[in-house]
């Protein structure tokens, strides 16, 4: 399941023209889903966080994808136990 909740950086990049130096600036990042309707990965799309939905999440194809029964369930809550596990607070953007 994991691997079908990714990220999607953003930041800016900031040059100080007296130093030299470079420095990133507002760093975050937004979740992204890779979605499919069935076992054959049909119809193939990835899916800014804030578009996703519970009711896309429990069709998602993953559990009927080969080899069958590695990742029998998908939902809501599996994303959001991922994004919670792995993307620092201070940085996560569910709004995007």
């Amino acid at each position: 399941n994991f691997n079908l909740v990714g990220e999607i950086p953003e930041f800016d990049i900031v040059l100080d023209g007296a130093t030299g130096k470079t420095h990133l600036d507002n760093v975050s990042c937004s979740p992204s889903i890779v979605h499919y309707d069935d076992g054959n990965f049909s119809n193939l799309r990835i899916y800014p966080y804030s578009k996703y939905t519970p009711e896309l999440a429990a069709s998602h194809g993953i559990p009927y994808a080969v080899p069958r029964g590695n990742y029998p369930e998908f939902s809501w809550d599996i994303i959001n136990d991922i994004i919670e596990r792995n993307f620092p607070a201070e940085f996560r953007r569910l709004d995007r």
